[in-house]
């Protein structure tokens, strides 16, 4: 017979714990690696629930520590994807306005526009659509450039599609009650939200 944990190497005996046969490399003290695994995760759990149990012990009184809830990194991509409590009404019109990006203006005008969740999709919104704008018109302007238009023309087929792609999934995650966060966009609808 072979090793447990190691089939091809030999048996050189079997473990105190749970009678599995083990080699010589497995062997520390008679324990497969398993049960020496079960036996860390027994005594840590053991020490954490001591620790938890007794409160240290200390001669003078002090004041109990009240620990102050940290801000939330806007920054980090785990606070930009969260989910927002939004009425389903607030996340149609935020994914609508990605689809109909020309018409979110109005939203900024209406009273459902006051929410923070449809104002931050509407500013993005505009913010993404613009760039896509710009670019389109940028590239459509160097097509007629004699020396760098061909690279333009073959660009901007795939540029539409894209920006498309990109407006689509973005209205789907306002759908879902999410605020994703578009690098630049992104941080200008933050900022006047």
């Amino acid at each position: 017979m072979g090793c447990y944990y190691h089939p091809r190497l030999a048996t050189a005996t079997l473990c105190r714990d749970c009678g599995r046969e083990i080699c010589q490399t497995c062997s520390e003290s008679g324990v497969c690696p398993g049960c020496r695994l079960g036996r860390a995760l027994k005594s840590s759990q053991a020490r954490t629930e001591v620790a938890v149990a007794e409160p240290p012990r200390s001669s003078t009184w002090s004041a109990p520590r009240v620990e102050t809830p940290k801000p939330a990194a806007s920054a980090s991509p785990a606070a930009a994807n969260t989910a927002v409590d939004a009425t389903h009404e607030e996340r149609a019109l935020a994914s609508a306005c990605y689809v109909l990006w020309p018409l979110s203006l109005i939203l900024l005008l209406l009273p459902s526009g006051r929410s923070t969740f449809v104002r931050f999709h509407v500013l993005q919104s505009l913010g993404v659509n613009g760039l896509g704008v710009a670019l389109y018109l940028i590239y459509a302007l160097l097509a007629n450039v004699p020396l760098i238009g061909w690279q333009s023309a073959w660009a901007l087929p795939f540029l539409v599609p894209l920006w498309l792609l990109a407006d689509l999934y973005l209205a789907i995650r306002a759908a879902t009650g999410q605020m994703p966060r578009v690098p630049f966009a992104g941080d200008l609808a933050s900022r006047f939200d």
